[in-house]
């Protein structure tokens, strides 16, 4: 037919009749000159090997473990693992970077004079130019501040201040909440000497 394809081996063999060959119960993959694989099925018609060598093995617990990370490698008898325990940490320490940054920049709710407060850096930054006003003493008549519960709360210039300043110590609170437990995540992390340990490991905070 006009624009299909037909893959051959290079020595000659027609991969559409080779793909008899192999067992139904195995797992298959394709593979690249280095030996990493880079597709993996049981079922052998769903590859495409073009500049590509395939092979099977069993289909064990072991060998599902294999993906196309680019972290398994066919070693002409078995699956492989590259990863090693520093390219984990190295993994796991842009996993921890990540966790802080969404922790950072996350809006929370505190308690504070009987009420519930959203705070964080989205809260500080629409807070401050009403702060600014406040300590000029150029608050209008009736100026409220919504709560987290969508309460309108009445507030004087005095009021807003001592707001404002609960939700900085609220804020340096859970920064430095997160920085520590960013600090734990990473000690616990070299701790751990076998790579799959260092991939198992969930960051986030603990339950």
């Amino acid at each position: 037919f006009p624009g299909a394809a037909y893959l051959k081996s290079e020595d000659g063999q027609d991969w559409y009749e080779c793909q008899k060959r192999f067992a139904e119960d195995t797992l298959k993959f394709t593979y690249d000159d280095n030996g990493v694989i880079t597709c993996i099925t049981r079922d052998v018609s769903g590859l495409w090997p073009y500049n590509r060598s395939v092979a099977e093995v069993p289909d064990t617990e072991e060998n599902r473990r294999a993906d196309i990370s680019g972290r398994w490698r066919f070693d002409g008898a078995n699956i492989t693992d590259l990863m090693t325990p520093d390219k984990a940490r190295e993994q796991k320490a842009r996993e921890i970077e990540a966790w802080r940054n969404i922790q950072e920049n996350a809006n929370y709710v505190f308690a504070f004079n009987g009420r519930n407060w959203d705070y964080g850096k989205a809260t500080q930054e629409r807070l401050s130019l009403s702060v600014q006003m406040a300590k000029a003493n150029k608050l209008p008549d009736g100026f409220i501040w919504t709560d987290a519960d969508n309460n309108d709360i009445p507030m004087t210039s005095g009021e807003l201040i001592n707001l404002s300043d609960a939700i900085d110590q609220a804020m340096f609170t859970k920064g430095l909440q997160i920085h520590m437990r960013q600090r734990q995540m990473k000690e616990e992390l070299e701790k751990l000497t076998d790579a799959q340990a260092v991939m198992d490991y969930v960051v986030g905070w603990p339950e």
